[in-house]
């Protein structure tokens, strides 16, 4: 769906948040949203799993 969005409307930026997880944060960003929103997801996570995760983004 995403993706449809981004055709439509190429240059406007889309950040995603309802129901985004650690585990389909990055297919978002790999259909083309700029960052994602995620907060239930991250504090109810181990700490070791979210500092994993955060390590993955941005390596």
């Amino acid at each position: 769906m995403l993706r449809d969005v981004r055709q439509a409307l190429p240059h406007a930026p889309l950040v995603p948040t309802g129901g985004v997880t650690m585990r389909t944060a990055p297919d978002w960003i790999a259909a083309g949203a700029v960052a994602v929103g995620m907060g239930g997801e991250l504090t109810r996570a181990a700490p070791a799993d979210v500092r994993t995760f955060l390590s993955a983004l941005t390596s």
